[in-house]
């Protein structure tokens, strides 16, 4: 017998810790002054060292390696990763058209695990349910990290 208690009705435990596993990457790289967990495709400023490429006139003479310099006689520039925070929008559809067999069950499912997904990344996750044409939709507020997830189960 399994006495584990399920976390959410809506999806169960080991669903859950497979979903909790998985990473969005982005199709588009997007500007955002927050910082989350995917990378932004463009160098940064963190402490995590990337790669070099070669100096171009105007670059920050902090961020040339000296040593590469003085081995090679060409200055090379140290590139640094840079994460930046994503937002996950969640669009649900709770029009009556979803009341057919279990749509909207499916529907809530899917919408959890990439709003899991997202809060597992640390990425701000907003969510929306539709219901009617001209009816405004309920709007959950951004949350982030993992304590949110009771949240975005309660919503759904």
């Amino acid at each position: 017998m399994d006495t584990t208690k399920q976390f959410t009705a809506l999806l169960d435990n080991v669903t859950l810790g497979k979903v909790e596993r998985m990473r969005m990457l982005p199709m588009r790289r997007r500007t955002n002054r927050s910082r989350g967990e995917h990378l932004a495709g463009k160098g940064g400023t963190s402490t995590e060292f990337n790669d070099y490429r070669d100096y171009v006139a105007g670059d920050d003479m902090r961020n040339v390696d000296w040593n590469i310099f003085a081995r090679l006689n060409r200055p090379y520039v140290k590139q640094y990763r840079h994460e930046e925070e994503m937002h996950v929008v969640v669009l649900v559809d709770a029009s009556a058209s979803m009341q057919f067999g279990d749509k909207f069950e499916r529907a809530k499912q899917l919408a959890a695990c990439f709003a899991v997904m997202g809060l597992m990344n640390i990425e701000k996750v907003s969510l929306f349910a539709c219901q009617h044409a001209g009816q405004t939709p309920l709007i959950s507020p951004p949350c982030t990290g993992r304590m949110s997830m009771k949240r975005v189960f309660s919503f759904l």
